[in-house]
C-alpha cells in the first residue's frame, strides 16, 4: 500500500521503511521481517506483524498497515543471517511519518 503523502510532507499513515543489511552494509534480499510491539510478545514469541513481502534487492521493505507511533522490537532473517535472539529496538515512532531504519542481520552458529 501507497501512503499518500501532503503537501508538507506528512503521510496519512504512519510508516516504518526499514533497509536490512548485512555485517558490511551490504543489502539483504528476500528477508523476512516482523514487528513486535513489546519485549514481552518477542521473548514469548507471540504473533508479530509480519512484513507483507520480503525486502527487495536494495534491501528495503515498507510497513504501514496497523502501525501506531510506538516503539517496536523488530526481527528479520534470511537463510543463515538474523537479527540478534532480543531484536532490533526501534525509537517511538513518529505519527504520519515515514520512519526510516536500517536492521544488521548476523551469520547465526548452527546447532550441533
Amino acid at each position: 500500500m501507497a501512503a499518500c503523502k501532503s503537501s508538507s510532507g506528512k503521510t496519512k499513515n504512519t510508516m516504518l521503511v526499514l533497509k536490512v543489511l548485512d555485517e558490511v552494509g551490504n543489502p539483504v534480499e528476500g528477508a523476512q521481517v516482523f514487528l513486535y510491539p513489546t519485549e514481552q510478545a518477542l521473548l514469548l514469541n507471540e504473533v508479530g506483524i509480519k512484513a507483507e513481502e520480503l525486502s527487495n534487492e536494495k534491501g528495503k521493505v515498507s510497513l504501514v498497515n496497523d502501525i501506531e507511533p510506538v516503539a517496536y522490537y523488530i526481527t528479520a532473517q534470511k537463510d543463515s543471517l538474523s537479527t540478534s535472539a532480543a531484536g532490533v529496538k526501534t525509537d517511538t515512532l513518529q505519527k504520519w511519518r515515514v520512519n526510516k531504519l536500517n536492521v544488521v542481520l548476523h551469520p547465526q552458529k548452527s546447532k550441533k
